[in-house]
C-alpha cells in the first residue's frame, strides 16, 4: 500500500505529540496542510506571513516549553521565513520549518539558472549557515529519517 509523503509527515507530527503548528498555505505545501487537517491530531494556525509562522512557533516554545513547527510554501514563502529562521538561530531556539519544494525536475544541484520552476530557488543553501540541519528530501523513503 502506498502512502503519501504528506501523510507520513502528518503521522510523524502526531506521534511526536506536536499539537500545534503555524503556517500559511501555498501550492507547494497544500498536500501537507490537507494531510495534517485530515488526520485531525495537529492544529494548524494560519498566519498572514511566513515570518510570522516562524515567530509564532518561537513564541509557542517560549511560553509552553514545547518545540513546534512552521509550515511554509516554496519560493517566496520559504524566503519570507528566513528572517524567522535567523531569529530562532540568534536566540538558540528550537524551530522546525517544513517548506514546500518546486517540482523535483527543476531542483537539481547543477541547474545553471537562478530560478527553479515557477519561483523556486535553492532555499537550503540560503539557510545552511543559520541552521543545525537543512535538507532537501528528494527520496521519499528518507522523510521520516530526516524528520527524526
Amino acid at each position: 500500500m502506498k502512502i503519501k509523503c504528506s501523510d507520513l509527515l502528518a503521522n510523524f507530527l502526531a506521534e511526536k505529540q506536536v499539537t500545534t503548528t503555524f503556517g500559511i498555505t501555498g501550492s507547494a505545501i497544500a498536500h501537507v496542510f490537507d494531510s495534517i487537517g485530515n488526520l485531525g491530531k495537529t492544529e494548524i494556525i494560519c498566519v498572514h506571513h511566513e515570518q510570522a509562522a516562524c515567530m509564532a512557533a518561537q513564541g509557542y516554545f517560549r511560553t509552553r516549553g514545547t518545540p513546534t513547527v512552521a509550515i511554509v510554501t516554496a519560493g517566496g514563502g520559504s524566503s519570507n521565513a528566513i528572517t524567522g529562521v535567523l531569529s530562532a538561530w540568534m536566540d538558540s531556539l528550537p524551530l522546525l520549518v517544513i517548506s514546500g519544494n518546486e517540482n523535483a525536475k527543476f531542483t537539481y544541484e547543477d541547474n545553471p539558472l537562478r530560478i527553479w520552476g515557477v519561483q523556486g530557488y535553492d532555499s537550503t543553501a540560503m539557510v545552511q549557515k543559520i541552521t543545525k540541519h537543512v535538507i532537501r528530501v528528494m527520496d521519499p523513503t528518507m522523510i521520516i529519517y530526516e524528520l527524526e
